[in-house]
């Protein structure tokens, strides 16, 4: 995931995860990246199956970084 951001902008970091691609979403936000991290890598842990689709992204002033 992506932790750069300007200083003059909160960035939020967020985990999406969808059991099949286009299906229903589970999304956390955090304002702390390593957090972010730590969930990222338990969701992939306890959720992985084919099919799913774990997406980190980071988001600054409305703009979201994959």
């Amino acid at each position: 995931m992506d932790h750069t951001a300007r200083e003059d902008q909160a960035t939020a970091y967020a985990v999406e995860l969808r059991f099949l691609t286009g299906g229903p979403a589970i999304f956390g936000v955090w304002s702390r990246p390593e957090v972010a991290d730590h969930n990222f890598t338990e969701w992939l842990g306890a959720y992985s199956q084919p099919g799913a689709v774990l997406t980190p992204t980071s988001l600054t002033g409305g703009t979201a970084r994959r």
